[in-house]
């Protein structure tokens, strides 16, 4: 398991050593990449060009949020849980990567129950109650994909609905491992996933399911930025990487290379 170097002013403030949302933040050397307000605009000759302006800035567990969108309550795929929390706001390349995924993994699997969406950031960004992280739009946590296809009530606010890891690391038959499975694919397919944090008894699965397939080579990738991180046995965390063109973001250094199967 990475050990996270974490900004001490930013760990206190946040209260993260309460938290169980406050994975792996180590700083890169460098400050690099962005994130951006993001639409479209013809550019006369019928393509279109991207233009950007700031929303995230600082780092995830030291940041805040400007300009910002807000996670719709429901669409294709998708549910917003937790909603009297009023922690839906959000960049709009966090928003086009888990509604695009969430999208694809409902055409896949129509009889399934939609992706939940639990706490993303504050209006502003800046310290979130329960979270170090989660500070700048750029996280946000998801339920896992359940085999009784349930979904949860959104207006409760308690937490997520299930635990999926029981004692010595025992994965709960409730787990949907081919849809959670597809669903961490499809994220990283996008290019723009620093990380996504799981617990490591889930961890252990999705390799197992890749290399029971044979696609372990294929899945280097995705279980490349599947990080095993303790309280992550009830949803995922999802963290996008700075998108490009933005001074005030800063970067987190990449995952180590390899699957990180040998747990």
């Amino acid at each position: 398991m990475e050990t996270p170097v974490l900004p001490v002013l930013a760990f206190v403030l946040s209260g993260a050593a309460l938290s169980g949302c406050a994975p792996d933040v180590s700083l890169s050397d460098e400050m690099r990449g962005s994130v951006a307000r993001l639409s479209l605009h013809d550019s006369g000759q019928g393509s279109q060009t991207y233009a950007y302006s700031e929303q995230a800035e600082g780092f995830y567990s030291d940041g805040r949020l400007t300009d910002p969108d807000v996670f719709p309550l429901e669409g294709e795929g998708f549910l917003k849980i937790f909603r009297p929390r009023d922690r839906g706001w959000t960049t709009r390349g966090l928003l086009e990567v888990i509604t695009g995924a969430a999208a694809e993994i409902f055409r896949a699997y129509p009889d399934g129950e939609r992706l939940q969406i639990g706490d993303v950031s504050a209006h502003a960004g800046g310290p979130l109650p329960e979270h170090a992280s989660h500070q700048n739009g750029l996280d946000v946590d998801l339920a896992y994909y359940r085999m009784n296809r349930q979904e949860q009530a959104p207006e409760l606010t308690s937490g997520f609905a299930e635990q999926f890891v029981g004692k010595g690391g025992r994965v709960s038959r409730n787990f949907d491992l081919e849809r959670n499975h597809a669903l961490v694919r499809a994220l990283v397919a996008t290019g723009r996933i620093n990380r996504i944090f799981v617990d490591a008894a889930l961890k252990k699965a999705f390799c197992e399911f890749s290399r029971a397939g044979g696609n372990l080579e294929r899945d280097e990738e995705a279980l490349r930025r599947l990080r095993p991180w303790p309280k992550h046995g009830d949803h995922l965390h999802v963290r996008i990487l700075c998108p490009p063109n933005s001074v005030k973001c800063l970067a987190q250094d990449e995952p180590p290379p390899g699957a990180g199967c040998e747990l």
